[in-house]
């Protein structure tokens, strides 16, 4: 059996910081309202600040309170490094592509 799973793609706005980060926040709230586990497909963000760092960790809380999981997918390196500094690679599941799930 197959996980179903929401992809959500990171491609217009190119990264996640205190400008955004509501309008993210919002967008990933409706998204995953009907939803157990999210594939965020951040292939091409190439900054993610802290406040975009704590709307992830809120969506992982949301979707573990639901039994569900979120996977973070196609991670550039230099944002790959920033989720191991802050402690998320023991926390969420990273996958080289959504294809893995």
């Amino acid at each position: 059996m197959s996980t179903q799973y929401l992809t959500v793609s990171i491609y217009e706005k190119r990264y996640i910081d205190s400008g955004i980060v509501i309008e993210f926040e919002e967008l990933l709230k409706d998204a995953v309202e009907n939803e157990k586990n999210v594939a965020l497909n951040l292939s091409d963000l190439t900054f993610i600040s802290s406040a975009g760092l704590r709307v992830i960790m809120g969506l992982g809380k949301v979707l573990n309170a639901k039994e569900g999981k979120v996977y973070l997918c196609n991670v550039p390196p230099h944002i790959k490094k920033i989720f191991e500094i802050a402690g998320f690679t023991a926390i969420f599941t990273f996958l080289n592509d959504v294809s893995e799930i």
